[in-house]
């Protein structure tokens, strides 16, 4: 119950990006450093997340870290459907239509 008031939180924030971004395409940064963050920081996300699939806590996360208006980092992880298996996808051209 912990990890789904984080996932819900992420999801609202998500909503509330896309309703403000409306139908502009989001920019993607050319690298984390162009916006002021750091490479090895992100990939701790990387690396908690995959932990999380792969200890089943989650079935798949999408995660997107947006930073003076552009995408700093956008993955996904897991599955959409983990007994299907079918991979969890981070699709880049409907960014603005989340």
């Amino acid at each position: 119950m912990k990890t789904l008031r984080p996932l819900t939180l992420a999801v609202l924030f998500s909503i509330l990006v896309a309703s403000i971004a409306g139908a502009q395409a989001i920019p993607q940064a050319t690298s984390p450093e162009e916006v002021g963050l750091s490479k090895e920081r992100l990939q701790r996300i990387s690396a908690w997340l995959q932990t999380d699939v792969d200890k089943k806590v989650i079935p798949g996360a999408v995660v997107m870290v947006l930073r003076k208006g552009k995408i700093a980092y956008y993955e996904a992880f897991g599955y959409q459907d983990r007994e299907k298996n079918i991979p969890m996808t981070a699709i880049r051209s409907s960014v603005s239509c989340l």
